[in-house]
């Protein structure tokens, strides 16, 4: 009887250290899933900083798209305007040389009045 008891405390005391051994391996696994959740979240605070970059990138490509096309549609506005001013330029000109030669044939005429008067 007296080695029965010793061999159930032997094998009591075998489970009690293999129960603290699990317990101790457990404690391991815990604090190594603590670290895990730990990279996981700086991993996902990463991946949202790269995004909204990403994200930022994007809105400033479209925002400099939107102004390079604002720069060509008044560039062409600009030629255009250009184009007119040299148009009422000419006819300018051109009203210029009609008054000067109407100015021109009005001094003949009165030169010839004045030259029939005498």
């Amino acid at each position: 009887a007296e080695a029965e008891k010793d061999k159930l405390r032997d094998e009591a005391d075998t489970l009690r250290h293999a129960n603290q051994k699990l317990r101790s391996t457990i404690g391991e696994l815990e604090g190594k899933m603590v670290q895990l959740q730990a990279k996981t979240t700086e991993t996902e605070r990463k991946f949202q900083q790269v995004s909204q970059a990403e994200l930022g990138a994007r809105q400033a490509k479209e925002e400099a798209e939107a102004v390079l096309a604002k720069n060509v549609e008044l560039e062409s506005e600009k030629r255009r305007l250009e184009y007119e001013v040299r148009e009422q330029r000419l006819k300018i000109v051109g009203l210029e040389a009609r008054i000067h030669a109407t100015e021109e044939a009005r001094q003949q005429q009165q030169q010839q009045q004045a030259s029939s008067m005498i």
